[in-house]
């Protein structure tokens, strides 16, 4: 079961590398899940991909995907993922008064 996971966490990277090459931000950060990866971009922006069958990845569907989607635009500075959960955290820029 680790073998398959770590060559699966393997291809995942390979691919987000390609897409990543095209991007304008880097690629900061990668976590997987049960059958899904988040990546982070330098820019602040999370992308997902993979299993969405319970709602893994946040994006409001429970469908899959073998591409990379953005989750959510903005701040995010931290995420985490374990077999049944994904969790992100987002920056609170305070704001001028």
């Amino acid at each position: 079961m680790q073998m398959k996971s770590i060559l699966k966490f393997g291809f995942v990277l390979l691919l987000w590398q390609a897409t990543a090459i095209q991007a304008a931000t880097t690629v900061t950060n990668v976590v997987g899940g049960g059958y899904w990866s988040f990546f982070l971009k330098s820019d602040g922006s999370l992308w997902g991909m993979g299993s969405n069958n319970d709602g893994e990845l946040g994006d409001g569907t429970y469908n899959n995907t073998n591409r990379p989607e953005q989750i959510n635009a903005t701040n995010v500075v931290a995420m985490a993922a374990g077999v049944l959960h994904s969790l992100f955290i987002k920056s609170n820029p305070k704001t001028s008064q």
